[in-house]
């Protein structure tokens, strides 16, 4: 960190640059989403053009059907296509992936024309128009959780199916939605498929809750090959009650999942090698009711985990060890839950839920998405030669001054003016991609275009790892 002149910075200044980067990062925006009846958001993933695909559930005014619920949104939230889809008695999507052919694949839940819950998978063109859907259950609740294109250009599906009890099923689906094989798990007293992925190999392993009667239930792992029969299968947290709710392929070739622990409940984190075996397994917030229901691997080998702490979204990272970077909770101010998050291109966080506790698919009155600032630690690379001295001309300056600056590489970067106690004035670059010679004008006017008062101000350029810090005076 560097500044120009002579001018002592302000404390408040100097905390504001010299907060260390492993900090939790604020709210860049968010939206609430839905009407006056119930609205959900279940899955979430960042697209090629800088937008948001969601998926979830949402009710027409005036009626007590639901339907499954795809929208894009733009970088800034809002949207730009919705489509609905189902039988229109009470259906959702719980997740949703991208498919080669650059469209979408959905599943969850449908209480479909046979009148009872099914498993619901449909297939979009890249605008949300229908290509082809599939019901798949018997007389009794199913449910779809998870779905990923697999290697063939098919899908496998992760959800639960009642035979003689609840079990958990996976359904391999070819690229038009024909059903090559079904499979359930379990021995039918309560488990749940909760999410799954493909192996390197071409096999599949989904994580859930193996529950073995009256209160019992632990974590689940389960391995099977490329046609659904069982390789290896283990449960974790004993002598606790656990659940899995997210599973990963992590960078070294082995596994890792979250969910809850304890009856409190706690996080709860394990990474187990390539057959299950457990490396290391972690829980956290002890004293307080914490779910994490979404795992992603970060670019520098931690996790970030997103769920529910109390009554607010939560968010937390970790090392690649499982120790605690920081966590934080985002609040709309009535009961909030996180479901599904991303890893954005830009190292923040896109989270969608809803604002009002329960479980999928039931009582949700609004869909909640929000996105984060960059949280630059976990880049896996920073810029190589830092920041090129922040200069300013004119200075002193009495209409528009211009604020120069050169990057050695693309990177995103954050321009902000402040006064001498501190307090941000006007956000001038926005972790906007910079790259090369840049040149930003500023006209002595704070956020709502007022003019201020002659003075000192104080420029803040910052790309995550490296700042600089450049007064400015302003002459009426």
């Amino acid at each position: 960190m560097s500044r120009c002149g002579r001018f002592l910075l302000p404390a408040a200044m100097v905390f504001i640059i010299g907060v260390s980067q492993a900090q939790p990062p604020d709210i860049y925006w968010e939206r609430e989403l839905g009407g006056s009846e119930s609205d959900g958001a279940f899955s979430v993933l960042e697209e090629p053009d800088g937008g948001f695909i969601v998926a979830g559930m949402k009710s027409l005014v005036s009626t007590s059907v639901t339907h499954a619920w795809l929208l894009k949104l733009n970088q800034n939230g809002s949207t730009q296509w919705q489509e609905l889809f189902g039988p229109g008695i009470h259906d959702n999507f719980i997740s949703v992936c991208h498919t080669e052919d650059g469209g979408y694949v959905m599943c969850g839940s449908s209480w479909s024309y046979a009148s009872t819950l099914d498993l619901y998978v449909v297939k979009t063109d890249s605008t949300g128009t229908l290509e082809w859907e599939v019901f798949y259950g018997g007389p009794y609740e199913d449910c779809a959780r998870s779905i990923v294109q697999t290697s063939d250009g098919g899908y496998i599906v992760c959800g639960s199916y009642v035979e003689t009890g609840q079990k958990a099923c996976l359904l391999k689906l070819d690229a038009d939605g024909n059903t090559e094989w079904f499979q359930t798990y379990g021995d039918g007293i309560t488990h749940w498929g909760k999410e799954v992925i493909q192996t390197p190999e071409g096999g599949y392993l989904f994580c859930g809750c193996y529950g073995s009667g009256g209160s019992d239930a632990d974590a689940w792992l389960v391995k099977v090959d490329q046609t659904g029969t069982v390789e290896w299968e283990s449960t974790y947290g004993f002598p606790a009650q656990s659940d899995a709710y997210s599973v990963l392929l992590s960078a070294d070739g082995g596994y890792a999942f979250c969910g809850w622990r304890n009856w409190t409940p706690e996080a709860y984190l394990v990474k187990t090698d390539s057959s299950g075996v457990v490396e290391w397994e972690e829980t956290y917030n002890s004293s307080s009711y914490v779910i994490t229901s979404d795992l992603q691997q970060t670019p520098d080998g931690g996790y970030a985990l997103a769920g529910r702490k109390g009554g607010d979204f939560y968010l937390m990272r970790v090392d690649g060890t499982g120790q605690l970077i920081w966590d934080t909770t985002y609040d709309n101010g009535v009961v909030e839950e996180c479901y599904s998050f991303a890893v954005t291109s830009d190292n923040g966080f896109i989270l969608c839920g809803d604002t009002s506790a329960g479980q999928p698919p039931f009582n949700y009155p609004n869909a909640w998405i929000v996105r984060t600032y960059p949280c630059m630690e976990i880049g896996d690379e920073g810029l190589p030669d830092g920041i090129c001295e922040l200069s300013v001309y004119p200075n002193p300056f009495t209409g528009t001054t211009m604020l120069s600056f050169e990057l050695p590489g693309a990177t995103y970067v954050r321009l902000v003016i402040y006064d001498v106690n501190g307090h941000m004035i006007r956000n001038l670059l926005d972790w906007e991609t910079m790259t090369g010679q840049v040149s930003v004008s500023w006209d002595g006017s704070d956020a709502s275009g007022n003019p201020l008062p002659s003075g000192v101000y104080l420029a803040l350029l910052t790309d995550g790892y490296t700042s600089e810090v450049t007064e400015l005076v302003l002459v009426r």
